[in-house]
């Protein structure tokens, strides 16, 4: 007998094959990737679906055997008539009623038996299947039959349909019964045919069986242990156990045993009801870390993957038997509708969500590591069968709420380690690597709250612009931090860098933003002027090495560059305007010509100080440069020091010169007289006027010097130059008795001590004047006085002695007389009258006729021997010791005569020194003093010589050691008492006391072999009867008596 009814069977091979012509139609045609993957789950799920039905007690293993073809087998199962009909016709022949079904109990199925099998067809279109099976009786034997779905038409099929009943007919007729099956063993097999497409589709299968089997093993408690054999080499995956972390979260642990190689997988789950969530993780020494998902990985189970959910971007995977899937079970219904269907699918989702925050709350309380996969919560891609504004409202807007009030995010600050999401700040940009830049420069401004940066690649794919602004950090984020800094200095402070690396750092954040988008330099003020304040790109221009003297003079003229001008230390090529050295020459000579600026004298005085660089090509300027910034320097002490310019051009002094060449003309005529001039300069003036006025008019830069009085007459009078005339000579003495008869010539003679060179006299057109015309002009002021005598005018005694100097130069200057005065030269005689000639003759008989019977040639040498000198002669003197003195006083006379025929220029540094030792001046202001003093005679040209800044230490020095030397000296003395030493001045004591009377001290030191007594104070000392002159040479220690002072100085008369 038949176990099959042959008449149903016929009249349902019919409708089965109209159905399995469909379906195969549309899987050949179609063969949706989804589809490809499909298969193993189908095989998978009626495994387990079969063995929970039959053998409710039991768990399935499966083993998977690919090589030429494919076998899946599954122990604890058997086929029934309607099992083996539903395979044949592809029906289901385990239908349930779900609708009715209790939703808080675990289904004892997942499918309907049959209906999603015809997918594994894509394997092959021939399948042979084998397993034991259940006669009517309850009795058990084998069975085997082919499924064929290889025909292309409704007869084929209905035929295929036909043999494969047929075949089991013949297989249960031939099988013997088994009394006692062993059903732990794997009787149900399925062998697949394969050619190259379904190799093809196999591996891509079991692929996706390893992706995804640990979460459908984790989801079913039905599943033992699923085993693939593949080129020899077997992968069994099994559960291990499982162990709570509370009382919602479990901890589960797999075996993936490769070819006898234990691999350990962990997953957390969490279930509440019939929905569970899962993770894949870490677990190192009890410290777990969350990992990513497979990106092929569905992210909906029905027990089993939905194949096409891989694009629900929930950060754990959910499952729960009862939700209701699409019909190519590729997702869920969560559309807008308000069907049954839809909202329970929408409870089941919510219910993920309270699990996750459960989830979320412990992973972040107990400090598990890459947190940042539980932030991945973007939107779903669009599809048909669900609703995006839902799930933004619903799940997503919930989850990131929470998600930003969580600790999540590590960061590399040490102190503190993990901060909340909302707190952080995550770089982004159009790629990683430019996002990681971002972190870079961000890194020193932020530090604390942003994430670890090899956290970043995944943090970048997961804060993305739908995430509040206030937690991205992008290129414009970094710009405004920066600009809103200000400045150079408060970046420094603000990254904790020196100058030189915070440029560099700024240098590379510019170049950066440039090169990404370069108009966030227009937008923010992120480029240092060279102030180093902050400034847009606009705003500034491009400096092409211009000197830093002349920015610096610019701005002392009320135009500061350095405001506009690009820090020198960024590199960024592209502003819009360039500067130069031209452009802020032309900038600052309009002002000086102008010359209305009120600090055009300090520009001025600036420019001077700069020069080119010494070298062989610029030399000539370099010269030139110098001595302009010498005549600065002398008459201006605030002129700077020399210093070089890196670029230059001679139009920078082209303005300059002329201002300055007017201004120190115009102030040299303020000072009236050379004697000013001289204190002015603490130089020898005569000289250094002569320079200059020969260097103006020799380098063409002649300006005015005609109008002003620059030059100094013979009366010490700063005059117009054209107002003068050269002195050709002219005796003295002819000068004198001009002035005496009323005509002052000196005041038209430029003085003799300026010497200008020929050319310059030729260029300035200064006129000479000599002899002659002074001759001309006495000769008629005397003609006319003889004249006036004519007429009964008595000569006066003025006259006479006019006279008598004139007569004197005639007799003294015989050729000279005939060839300028030859008219009142041969009339000479009336210069003197006769009264004047015996008053004359009688005092010379006089003197002659002296008792101590001096002649004519010694009485000459006494009367010119000073006053003060004979004063200290002694009465009693004799001839001898006269005539001593006289030739002493000779000697001495023609010695100092000597001494000052040396210009003070070949005095040497040591000269001028012992000059300052001997006078005891030891500070600028007495050495202005002295220069005042002595202006005009050698000593103040000697003093003159002395440079301005001179260093007086020396001086200090050595009379500092002069007094210690001496106090010393006398404090070990018997006679002195020098306990109340008290320094009355700088070189005057008092306080001492010596044989128990009080007395003054002068003390000097006597290193340069002189001493000169000139302070006031130290003659009022010396004046006293109670007071010593005492000087000290670092060796010997001893007073100046009244005697050795006379003996020194030759002294040996002192009128009383």
């Amino acid at each position: 007998m038949s176990e099959f009814n042959q008449k149903a069977i016929d009249r349902l091979n019919r409708l089965a094959a109209q159905k399995i012509f469909e379906k195969m139609r549309n899987l050949q045609m179609l063969a949706e990737e989804n589809s490809k993957r499909r298969w193993i789950w189908e095989l998978l799920q009626n495994a387990k679906d079969k063995a929970a039905i039959d053998f409710s007690d039991e768990k399935v293993s499966v083993v998977i055997d690919y090589n030429e073809s494919l076998e899946f087998q599954h122990n604890f199962g058997y086929f029934t008539v309607a099992n083996v009909e539903g395979l044949i016709q592809q029906i289901s022949s385990e239908d349930k009623d779900r609708d009715n079904a209790n939703l808080d109990v675990r289904p004892q199925t997942t499918g309907r038996f049959g209906t999603g099998f015809i997918t594994t067809h894509l394997l092959s279109e021939q399948v042979e299947v084998k397993g034991i099976y259940q006669k009517e009786d309850l009795t058990f034997s084998k069975i085997c039959f082919p499924l064929d779905r290889s025909g292309r038409d409704l007869k084929e099929l209905i035929a295929s349909i036909s043999y494969s009943f047929e075949c089991a007919e013949k297989s249960l007729s031939q099988s013997e019964s088994i009394s006692e099956p062993a059903f732990s063993e794997f009787n149900t097999i399925f062998t697949y045919k394969l050619d190259e497409q379904g190799r093809e589709i196999a591996e891509i299968g079991l692929q996706d069986l390893e992706n995804a089997l640990p979460y459908t093993l984790i989801f079913i408690d039905r599943i033992n242990s699923v085993k693939t054999t593949q080129a020899g080499q077997s992968v069994i995956y099994e559960k291990v156990g499982s162990r709570n972390l509370t009382e919602k979260i479990k901890l589960i642990e797999f075996n993936r045993v490769n070819d006898g190689i234990f691999d350990k997988l962990y997953y957390i789950y969490l279930s509440e009801n019939l929905t569970t969530i899962a993770i894949p993780i870490t677990l190192d020494n009890d410290e777990i870390g969350i990992i990513s998902f497979n990106q092929s990985l569905p992210r909906l189970f029905l027990d089993f993957p939905l194949i096409g959910t891989e694009n629900f971007s929930f950060p754990a995977i959910i499952n729960n038997p009862f939700l209701e899937p699409t019909e190519p079970r590729d997702g869920i219904f969560l559309t807008d509708k308000s069907e049954s269907h839809v909202i329970h699918n929408k409870e089941i989702i919510q219910e993920a969500v309270s699990l996750y925050l459960s989830l979320l709350e412990y992973a972040s309380n107990h400090s598990w590591q890459n947190l940042y996969f539980l932030a991945n919560t973007k939107l779903p891609q669009e599809k048909d069968w669900i609703s995006q504004t839902w799930y933004r409202d619903n799940v997503q807007s919930v989850l990131r709420n929470n998600l930003l009030n969580s600790e999540i995010v590590y960061t590399d600050d040490l102190e503190n380690p993990k901060i909340k999401l909302q707190d952080a700040l995550f770089p982004f940009s159009s790629s990683l690597n430019k996002a990681l830049k971002v972190w870079d420069f961000a890194k020193l401004l932020w530090f604390d709250r942003l994430p670890q940066k090899d956290h970043l690649e995944f943090w970048f794919e997961i804060i993305d612009k739908t995430w509040p602004d206030s937690i991205r950090y992008g290129i414009k984020n970094l710009a405004n931090d920066i600009a809103n800094l200000s400045s150079l200095e408060q970046l420094c402070d603000r990254i904790s860098k020196p100058e030189n690396e915070t440029l560099v750092y700024l240098t590379d954040v510019i170049e950066f933003v440039n090169q990404d988008n370069g108009k966030l330099l227009d937008d923010f003020a992120i480029i240092p002027n060279q102030y180093n304040d902050f400034k847009k790109k606009g705003e500034l221009w491009l400096d092409d090495n211009i000197p830093n003297q002349l920015k610096d003079i610019l701005e002392l003229l009320g135009d500061n560059w350095r405001t506009k001008l690009k820090h020198s230390q960024i590199t960024i090529a592209n502003l819009a305007v360039t500067k130069n050295l031209s452009d802020i020459v032309n900038r600052i000579n309009p002002i000086i010509r102008d010359n209305k600026n009120p600090n055009i004298h300090s520009a001025v005085l600036h420019l001077l100080s700069c020069s080119p660089p010494e070298s062989k090509n610029t030399n000539e300027i370099c010269q030139l440069r110098k001595q302009f910034w010498q005549f600065a320097t002398d008459f201006y002490p605030e002129t700077p020091k020399q210093k070089y310019l890196g670029n230059w051009d001679k139009a920078i002094w082209q303005e300059c010169d002329k201002h300055f060449v007017q201004e120190l003309f115009t102030d040299i005529a303020s000072k009236e007289t050379i004697s000013e001039l001289n204190n002015h300069l603490q130089q020898d003036a005569y000289q250094w006027l002569s320079n200059l006025i020969n260097f103006v008019v020799e380098k063409d830069f002649l300006v005015n010097v005609t109008n002003d009085k620059i030059i100094p007459d013979q009366q010490g009078n700063l005059q117009v130059i054209n107002d003068l005339f050269i002195d050709s000579d002219i005796d003295e003495t002819l000068k004198d008795i001009l002035e005496e008869l009323g005509y002052n010539c000196r005041s038209e003679l430029i003085d003799n001590s300026i010497m200008l060179i020929p050319s310059v006299i030729l260029s300035l057109n200064i006129k000479t004047k000599n002899i002659s015309e002074i001759a001309s002009e006495i000769s008629k002021r005397v003609e006319k006085i003889l004249q006036n005598e004519g007429l009964s005018q008595s000569r006066t005694e003025k006259h006479k002695k006019i006279f008598a100097q004139l007569f004197i130069w005639f007799n003294e200057h015989e050729s000279l007389a005939k060839e300028f005065f030859l008219p009142l030269y041969e009339k000479r005689h009336r210069l003197q009258t006769d009264e004047e000639i015996i008053s004359n003759m009688k005092f010379k008989a006089d003197i002659l006729s002296n008792s101590n019977g001096y002649n004519e040639e010694e009485i000459l040498k006494i009367v010119n021997i000073p006053k003060e000198r004979l004063a200290v002669l002694p009465e009693d003197i004799s001839p001898e010791e006269f005539n001593e003195f006289i030739e002493k006083s000779r000697q001495e006379k023609a010695a100092a005569k000597a001494q000052e025929s040396y210009s003070p220029d070949e005095l040497s540094p040591e000269d001028l020194e012992n000059l300052l030792l001997s006078l005891a001046i030891d500070s600028p202001e007495e050495l202005e003093n002295a220069q005042s003093r002595f202006c005009g005679s050698y000593m103040g040209r000697c003093l003159a010589r002395i440079a301005k800044g001179y260093n007086f230490e020396y001086v200090q020095a050595i009379i500092a050691r002069a007094k210690r030397n001496i106090q010393k000296y006398l404090s070990q003395h018997p006679d002195y008492d020098c306990t109340n030493w008290c320094e009355e001045s700088k070189t005057v004591i008092n306080g001492v006391t010596k044989k128990g009377r009080s007395i003054k001290l002068v003390l000097r030191p006597s290193d340069g072999g002189q001493v000169y007594i000139y302070y006031d104070n130290e003659f009022t000392a010396l004046e006293s009867p109670d007071s010593e002159l005492w000087i000290d040479d670092d060796q010997i220690q001893r007073i100046l008596t009244l005697g050795q002072i006379l003996r020194y100085t030759g002294i040996h008369y002192i009128k009383l």
